[in-house]
């Protein structure tokens, strides 16, 4: 699961089966991006609210066969019409403190909103623990952003001498 591909080409058949109102096959999908999301693994918790995949986890949310279509939750919608981030100053550019903002947005909103029925006290846990420790990260460049953009250049620079 932590491999791109695998999330990559259920994003496909995702789009395909939405395309086709194939909604057993949609059912099937919220099933296994539940259980993704309820194995309360970090680098799966990564991976499915990172920018190339976090339609695919909410989007698939909406598919609870629990929850009749008409009342179902349009959660990329909401991300749609709400993940507008505005820069009052521009301490961040060339930094990764936006994705983790983002993700801090996203983590909120998939222990808060959409699978607030789905979590066990462990699975609570891993994500109230993920939005603590990213939040940490980010309060932690506003106190020495010149640091922390020292640290995204090292990061960056040892990166790109490995091999993926």
């Amino acid at each position: 699961v932590s491999q791109p591909v695998f999330l990559h080409r259920l994003a496909t058949v995702f789009d395909q089966c939405e395309d086709l109102e194939a909604e057993e096959n949609l059912t099937r999908i919220f099933n296994i991006v539940k259980k993704l999301v309820l194995m309360s693994n970090q680098q799966v918790t990564e991976a499915l609210i990172s920018d190339d995949h976090y339609e695919l986890l909410f989007g698939a949310l909406e598919y609870d066969d629990g929850v009749s279509p008409e009342s179902r939750m349009k959660h990329r919608d909401f991300f749609r019409k709400r993940e507008k981030f505005k820069q009052p100053l521009s301490l961040f550019k060339g930094t990764d403190v936006l994705q983790k903002i983002r993700s801090i947005f996203r983590i909120q909103y998939l222990k808060d909103v959409a699978c607030v029925y789905y979590l066990d006290d462990v699975g609570f846990t891993h994500f109230s623990g993920a939005f603590l420790a990213l939040q940490l990260q980010v309060l932690q460049s506003l106190y020495n952003p010149a640091a922390h953009a020292q640290a995204a250049a090292v990061g960056e620079d040892s990166d790109s001498g490995h091999d993926s």
